[in-house]
């Protein structure tokens, strides 16, 4: 196992902030991550994928452990269904864009995420009406502090809108190695969502396949959605809060034209890039961090940002948005702080 000093990991995070790991490696396989835990377990401050989901404020003074563990592995097979393996460090887009090709239904709502494989259970990725943790069988896992190998089930995760166990009661205790997805061979199309429905409204569903619905999300993505090679950002910096209905019709009074969409425990989601835009933010800059100017959910690193530009341009936001609806806003990407 090789352990370089000093490693700058502005290239490796889809922000571009500026932020140095003390060391780095980078895994390929299972046993790399035991060995890697083995020789430096208490010293590993953070396992890195895609860098899609994170804001680096400042250098790091542990190691940082790359994943790139690749490989797709079918496991079983029937008329109806498969299960598919999956390494960690695989680009997420690049499996997803395999399991339509090969006519596998299931995540192609999940188009053009960037981030790795390993990522999606950490966040429960989620889009255009479907989350992640609908396919997700087993996550295979290396303890960061025995090192022992774990297989935990999906529904041991907890799962929630944009939440996992990962995010709390096992921050930072494994790294992922390889995710299994449960993936439907019959036509399962999920159109619910408001604008993919109206991408194919004049079109018979059954007989869509996976790859025309990949293709129009996609599609979708890039009409709104920045290219993080040209602007960095990290795609929905905040989540859509989730109030109270009392709260929700309250709003509603004072902005009758608010987005709303009730949820199953009976409270509501709204729509955080409407209240930002309405809080006057779309298209406008706070220093070097820009909100999007099609798109108020997207922070782009508009140039030299750092992570503290970021955490203070988001806070700014937060302020506001605060101010004019009372609505908490969080944010979404892990902030990872060793100032």
């Amino acid at each position: 196992m090789k352990y370089s000093p000093q490693q700058n990991l502005q290239e490796l995070n889809t922000l571009a902030l500026p932020s140095r790991a003390a060391q780095l490696c980078t895994i390929e396989n299972s046993d790399q991550a035991r060995e890697v835990v083995g020789d430096c377990g208490p010293d590993i401050a953070l396992v890195l994928g895609g860098g899609s989901n994170v804001i680096l404020n400042g250098d790091i003074p542990g190691l940082v452990v790359v994943n790139r563990i690749l490989g797709i592995e079918k496991l079983s097979e029937d008329d109806d269904e498969l299960i598919i393996n999956v390494g960690a460090g695989e680009v997420w887009d690049d499996f997803v864009r395999y399991c339509v090709q090969h006519g596998y239904w299931g995540l192609e709502n999940l188009a053009a995420i960037p981030g790795r494989v390993g990522a999606c259970p950490i966040q429960n990725i989620g889009a255009y009406g479907v989350e992640v943790n609908s396919a997700i069988r087993e996550i295979q896992l290396i303890d960061r502090h025995s090192g022992e190998a774990k297989v935990v089930e999906g529904a041991q995760c907890d799962f929630g809108y944009r939440d996992s166990r990962f995010k709390g009661q096992w921050r930072d205790k494994y790294i992922i190695t390889a995710v299994s997805f449960r993936l439907s061979k019959r036509a399962l199309p999920r159109l619910n969502y408001g604008e993919l429905s109206n991408y194919f409204a004049a079109t018979d569903a059954q007989k869509l396949s996976p790859q025309n619905i990949y293709d129009a999300v996609s599609d979708i993505r890039a009409r709104k959605l920045p290219n993080v090679a040209s602007h960095p950002n990290v795609g929905s910096f905040f989540k859509n809060p989730v109030v109270a209905q009392e709260q929700c019709r309250a709003l509603l009074k004072s902005f009758p034209h608010m987005p709303s969409y009730p949820m199953p425990d009976g409270t509501v989601k709204l729509a955080a890039g409407w209240l930002i835009d309405q809080a006057g933010w779309k298209g406008k800059s706070i220093g070097p961090v820009s909100v999007h100017e099609k798109q108020a959910l997207v922070l782009v690193n508009s140039g030299g940002a750092t992570g503290k530009d970021i955490l203070n341009a988001a806070s700014v936001i937060q302020s506001d948005v605060a101010a004019k609806f009372d609505v908490s806003l969080e944010i979404e990407p892990s902030v990872v702080s060793c100032l």
